[in-house]
């Protein structure tokens, strides 16, 4: 550690997600380590540590209010296990507790210690898995009650929700619901676990179930909202009853949800439409125009692409093109895998074949998030059969409907074996 202070300074701007390159960064930082820890620490203290006063040492008080906020009771301790953000190191330790079957507050401390690191997630993640394949709720319980989990971004909270979900799905499945009851009261298990990774994959089977406990515990208003919807997706793409019976509301907080739960709201309304009328194409164009359009766009092109509203879906695109292929985070591979679908689907029905097969050879299967690998693959071979049908190719019709099969198979979603009839080229011979 350099006696220049400059790796804490590191450690509480990526703890807290404020890079300080201005004054008023120094007063949000300021204010996030107030709240934190309940102490005072001086503004100017503040501005000679970033170097926007003259640098003087710091003082004792000033180091441990700094290392407090980090999570450690001093700065000796600070410097002490300054070795948890080292990923081999921190790895090692937690393998140590592991095979001392240690799991007591300076776990916890070394485990909020790894999620201020964003090489240690996957680390962390398998550790607490470690306690899933021991069916171990109690220390589950203790973790995820414990530790005071920071503002993760979406790469790494997408991470650590992957590694815990599929460890939930490799354990016999009525255990891994009596430890989904154990844990789904709490916070920070709910939010950054079943509400966070989507599993398309086991909607019908085990994540139907959880979604189920979810609406028990939570009050939460966007909870409920998304919770509601993606049962409905579940009936739906089960084919079974839906009608406009099955109303689904939204609260008065609405306008405060985040901008993908109101696209799954807007996919729900053309799902459950039975005609799509001029009033529900001017609300979807109205809400995309509000909000951010690349992370509404998702669901809303999946549901069009189902209801084969490829006039609608072409407006879309001609309308906000550049905002659809937004870059916005971690997870733009899994949204630009749909919109390159829908790209290919408008394609398709303007019958311009090569330009619909070349959206599709831009599609990375293979990078986008797991929960939705399968339901956006069935979209895809889909589309493929589409093509193939029109093209007349048997050859690339027989693939795309086998590899389309396995995945209405796997998932329970026959809505799709409905929409693929029209399009067997074997249909045509028999």
């Amino acid at each position: 550690m350099k006696n220049d202070y400059t790796q804490i300074l590191i450690d509480i701007q990526k703890k807290s997600r404020i890079t300080v390159q201005n004054v008023k960064d120094i007063k949000n930082l300021r204010d996030e380590i107030e709240s934190g820890v309940a102490t005072k620490i001086g503004y100017n203290t503040m501005r000679r540590l970033f170097g926007f006063l003259p640098k003087t040492v710091p003082s004792h008080t000033t180091l441990t209010i700094l290392s407090n906020y980090l999570g450690y009771a001093s700065y000796s301790s600070y410097i002490n296990n300054k070795l948890n953000f080292d990923e081999w190191y921190f790895q090692q330790k937690l393998i140590n507790y592991q095979l001392n079957n240690k799991i007591d507050n300076e776990v916890t401390a070394t485990i909020e210690a790894g999620f201020t690191n964003k090489n240690n997630i996957v680390a962390v993640a398998n550790y607490i898995a470690h306690y899933i394949r021991q069916n171990n709720p109690n220390a589950l319980e203790f973790i995820f009650t414990t530790v005071k989990i920071p503002k993760l971004t979406d790469g790494e909270a997408l991470k650590f929700a992957t590694i815990i979900t599929y460890h939930l799905l490799l354990v016999e499945k009525s255990r891994a619901i009596d430890l989904y009851k154990k844990l789904l009261p709490i916070d920070n298990f709910r939010n950054l676990v079943p509400l966070y990774y989507i599993d398309y994959t086991n909607l019908t089977s085990t994540y139907g179930l959880v979604l189920e406990l979810i609406k028990k515990v939570s009050n939460r208003n966007s909870d409920i909202l998304f919770v509601d919807l993606m049962l409905y997706y579940k009936r739906f793409f089960q084919n079974e009853t839906t009608t406009n019976t099955d109303t689904i509301n939204t609260t008065n907080d609405y306008k405060t949800f985040h901008d993908v739960l109101k696209g799954r709201y807007l996919a729900y309304l053309i799902l459950k439409s039975n005609s799509f009328d001029d009033e529900l194409e001017n609300q979807i164009l109205s809400e995309l125009k509000k909000n951010q359009v690349s992370l509404m766009s998702q669901e809303v092109i999946a549901a069009l692409i189902v209801k084969e509203e490829y006039e609608v879906l072409s407006v879309i695109f001609e309308k906000h093109y550049e905002e659809i292929f937004e870059t916005v985070s971690w997870t733009s591979k899994t949204t630009n895998t749909i919109n390159l679908i829908g790209l290919a689907n408008v394609n398709w029905h303007q019958q311009k074949y090569a330009s619909a097969k070349k959206n599709l050879d831009l599609v990375e299967l293979d990078k986008i998030e797991l929960g939705y690998y399968d339901y956006f693959s069935l979209f895809y071979y889909l589309t493929k059969l589409k093509i193939s049908f029109s093209e007349k190719d048997k050859l690339s019709n027989k693939h795309a409907l086998m590899q389309l099969n396995r995945l209405i198979e796997k998932t329970n979603f026959f809505v799709f074996k409905k929409l693929s009839i029209k399009y067997q080229l074997d249909n045509l011979y028999l």
